[in-house]
């Protein structure tokens, strides 16, 4: 496969080199190019605020034990984008996407957390003709992008890879739910190269290659809300190699097929990714390399679309560390139904996730698990701007029965969804 991945950008690198080098341009092409403008940068990006109410165990050591039943929840992106295509037939295009609601950490003094705006995804591309495209820059690898399944109910609350998750985890290992190929940082983010082919006879083939977990710009892995933590990167430098419990060289491929049959549409959808651990992180070797593998896709008739997906992941963990517990693989499950007519939108959807719990010996103790229906819609007030509301209830269920990591929630949730 890796060879198959180098052998296939060296080819395409090449190929641009060649198409922009080598090939004679006549003069009044040249005259054209000459003339023609620099890229042009468009602004755009949402803004997402919900405010949100949980109702959810709360006894004495439970997850919901004293927290707020009352929360709001602000979300937004600023986007910078642009393109131009040029004479010689090639498009080239760059997208900046800043996230606008990520606090910083508290400093040592004790001082409240600041909004500060940091890089969310930045990459650029290159698209020639029957050659496809290129992406490279810190973005989703095309396994994540080429996903198809069930609709998200509710944007941002989904249980499908969700941003917000509004209620008390404990130390459940299966609360990470999500159906995508997405390995170590946040929601596959890490500086990569990707290829994406035409799409020939409704089918479409990517692949991406990420050097390191650790990302180069200083992020590195990441908690759910986005906060990047900085493991081993030193700014401006090459990533360290040989940290512990690090997985790299990740490598991620995905096939997706689009049609239309009688008045149906179909999408259909399969990833696989693998990485490889750098270096055992203690004595009992207990890691391994990680790989995912997923299916989806959905059927669409008139206004309704029925969508599926699924994906098992081993979490490149052999059994639990000296003295602890830990999952040695999480499969995930989602369907969902959603209607779409005119400024109206709603989305009903079912998510499971089950993770298989490991101790230091290798002995199965059982499995945590995490399911939930997640109830939405959404009225077009005008262009770009929807009112959204729903529901959700998730049940947290561990292997233990410890109410600690246990947790049974009702969330409820109205706002606005400005997009620009």
């Amino acid at each position: 496969m890796r060879k198959f991945l180098y052998g296939t950008t060296a080819l395409f690198v090449v190929g641009f080199a060649t198409t922009m080098v080598a090939t004679p341009v006549p003069k009044a092409m040249a005259a054209a190019s000459a003339g023609t403008q620099p890229i042009q940068i468009q602004v755009g990006g949402f803004f997402q605020g919900f405010l949100v109410g949980a109702s959810q165990s709360d006894a004495t050591g439970e997850p919901g034990y004293q927290t707020r039943k009352v929360s709001i929840r602000p979300r937004s992106i600023i986007e910078f984008k642009g393109e131009a295509k040029f004479d010689n037939g090639i498009k080239a295009g760059v997208d900046l996407q800043l996230n606008g609601n990520n606090p910083t950490a508290p400093n040592s003094s004790g001082a409240q957390p600041v909004v500060a705006m940091t890089t969310y995804q930045d990459y650029l591309f290159l698209e020639y003709g029957n050659y496809g495209r290129m992406e490279l820059g810190s973005t989703q690898s095309a396994a994540y992008k080429l996903w198809a399944g069930a609709a998200t109910p509710i944007p941002g609350h989904g249980l499908n890879s969700p941003y917000f998750l509004e209620m008390g985890l404990g130390s459940n290992l299966a609360a990470s739910p999500t159906t995508y190929i997405s390995f170590p940082t946040v929601n596959d983010l890490g500086e990569k190269i990707s290829y994406f082919t035409p799409r020939i006879a409704g089918f479409q083939l990517g692949i991406s290659y990420t050097p390191s977990s650790c990302m180069s710009n200083g992020k590195s892995t990441a908690d759910i809300s986005g906060d990047y933590l900085n493991s081993c990167v030193f700014f401006g430098q090459m990533p360290s190699s040989n940290n512990a419990g690090v997985q790299s060289n990740i490598i991620e491929t995905a096939v997706n097929y689009t049609g239309t049959f009688d008045g149906v549409s179909v999408t259909g959808y399969g990833g696989y990714g693998h990485s490889s651990l750098e270096a055992q992180a203690n004595a009992n070797n207990n890691l391994k390399d990680r790989d995912q593998f997923g299916l989806g896709g959905n059927v669409g008739y008139k206004n309704f679309t029925l969508g599926a997906s699924f994906r098992t992941d081993n979490l490149g963990t052999r059994y639990g560390a000296p003295g602890n517990v830990a999952g040695t693989r999480q499969t995930d499950y989602d369907v969902g139904l959603s209607y779409g007519n005119g400024p109206y939108f709603a989305a009903i959807t079912y998510h499971y996730t089950a993770t298989n719990v490991e101790n230091d010996a290798g002995v199965g103790l059982g499995h945590d698990t995490l399911s939930g229906v997640s109830l939405g819609g959404s009225y077009t007030l005008g262009p770009g701007v929807s009112m959204v509301g729903g529901v959700q209830y998730v049940d947290l269920k561990a292997h233990d029965s410890n109410p600690a990591n246990q947790n049974r929630a009702w969330i409820y949730l109205v706002g606005t969804q400005l997009t620009f």
